[in-house]
């Protein structure tokens, strides 16, 4: 099909098989291989374009953006959004305080904006935020966390990660691990346990520890929030 325009705010499709139709209490939409232009409405919707340069507009609600292949323009609009490149062939460099995604098969190419929760490939990606509060999760992968001036979540996942909390209070997650953490703090190394094997921290003060039980050694002025078991200094 021809590239398409499906505006779910307005109910309405043009071009390529969508033209003429009608929408209604539709929440979901994947574009064509083409350049497609997906513009949300004011629920929570998941818009995905497919490869060519598509243009993903969020809309009012809490948004599941994924661009795809493709140079993309994706702004997330009003709401807390989510970015993710899941499913790209290749981890990407994405730097969010000048809205560009430089290298990586889905990533290439996007200009981003409005979006406050990014979700990094199965590779190893680097992610570096903007000064807003952002969530930045990197998946499996030795993934680059810099939360830059932020008061951002940073998650990296399983993987060697590098993770700077950077000028806000950025809080380390293990939450998701499915084994107990050990990090020491002066150091900057997360030494052992599932997602917290081999990464390196910066600049962190808070750790989220997982519900396995964590261990928490050094620089006592930080804060530990536990993930549902007890958390021991040492």
């Amino acid at each position: 099909m021809d590239r398409g325009t499906v505006d779910l705010d307005a109910g309405r499709g043009t071009g390529g098989d969508t033209e003429g139709d009608r929408l209604a209490n539709i929440e979901n939409v994947e574009g064509s291989g083409h350049a497609d232009t997906l513009t949300g409405a004011d629920a929570a919707n998941r818009l995905g374009g497919g490869a060519g340069n598509d243009t993903l507009t969020g809309g009012e609600g809490d948004d599941l953006l994924a661009g795809d292949e493709g140079g993309d323009r994706i702004s997330g609009g009003a709401g807390v959004d989510t970015l993710t490149y899941e499913t790209s062939c290749e981890g990407g460099r994405v730097v969010l305080s000048n809205g560009e995604a430089e290298r990586g098969c889905d990533a290439q190419g996007d200009v981003i904006e409005d979006v406050e929760i990014f979700v990094g490939s199965t590779q190893s990606d680097e992610i570096r935020g903007d000064p807003g509060a952002d969530t930045l999760t990197g998946g499996a992968g030795n993934d680059i966390l810099d939360g830059s001036a932020g008061d951002d979540l940073l998650a990296g996942g399983a993987g060697g990660d590098t993770i700077v909390g950077g000028l806000g209070t950025a809080p380390v997650s293990y939450a998701g691990s499915g084994e107990r953490v050990r990090v020491v703090l002066d150091d900057g190394r997360a030494e052992a346990g599932g997602d917290a094997d081999g990464d390196w921290l910066e600049g962190v003060e808070v750790v989220i520890g997982s519900a396995q039980g964590n261990e928490i050694c050094g620089s006592m002025g930080a804060k530990t929030i536990d993930g549902g078991a007890p958390s021991s200094w040492c």
